[in-house]
């Protein structure tokens, strides 16, 4: 997904949706570079499933990467629900789904 969080509005509508279908703590995101310095836009993989994910697993592999390796961060639900609560995303449906409207931001 392309999008930021600072300004675009598709990111936080669709992390909100998929968490009214799987749960929250269910989804996660991961970030290009470091959480705190994710700004801007970029991409961003979000990862869902009706199960639970080892994302413990996942983070203890990225970790053992080194600094010039490393490609991928898994936000912490904490910074994600913070970052989710700046914004009060909408949930998208297959009625309603108007991403050109929520990614304008980016492009201003």
């Amino acid at each position: 997904m392309i999008d930021r969080f600072e300004k675009g509005s598709f990111l936080p509508s669709y992390v909100r949706t998929l968490e009214e279908v799987f749960g929250r703590g269910n989804v996660h995101v991961i970030t290009l570079g470091p959480v705190q310095e994710s700004v801007g836009v970029e991409n961003r993989v979000v990862l869902t499933s009706p199960r639970p994910v080892d994302v413990d697993s996942l983070v203890r592999c990225l970790d053992r990467k080194g600094a010039a390796e490393r490609v991928s961060y898994v936000m912490t639900q904490q910074d994600l629900q913070r970052r989710l609560e700046e914004f009060q995303p909408i949930l998208l449906t297959d009625d309603y789904v108007p991403v050109d409207n929520l990614t304008d931001r980016n492009f201003r």
